[in-house]
């Protein structure tokens, strides 16, 4: 994977080919007010329009449903779920079936 580190905004990422598509994952430290409160997870995810939860073994992900794209058949899906220490957030070029976002996030080693 292309690995890169933004110094400026404390932002890790890296892209990746999955499944016939291309993952962008990027992670940063957990914000203090998720760290106290887990719940507004849900309202960061809602602010990206990932309404669509599943379980995986790093918790919760919240996923966008994927709109479609006017000029090619992909769609673009965006994933977002955190750890007890970072906040990561995936987009892919196209949409994924819940069984392929929860295999892929299960595998991810996300740490600070």
């Amino acid at each position: 994977p292309d690995f890169r580190f933004d110094k400026e905004k404390k932002v890790f990422g890296f892209s990746v080919d999955y499944n016939g598509a291309k993952l962008t994952v990027s992670q940063q430290a957990l914000p203090n007010n998720l760290k106290e409160n887990p719940g507004q997870l849900e309202g960061v995810a809602s602010s990206v329009n990932a309404t669509v939860a599943i379980d995986t073994q790093k918790g919760k992900a919240y996923l966008t449903t994927g709109e479609e794209d006017t000029e090619e058949t992909t769609t673009e899906q965006v994933a977002v779920f955190a750890t007890k220490d970072v906040l990561v957030f995936i987009r892919s070029n196209k949409k994924l079936d819940n069984d392929e976002w929860t295999f892929y996030i299960n595998q991810l080693n996300p740490s600070e």
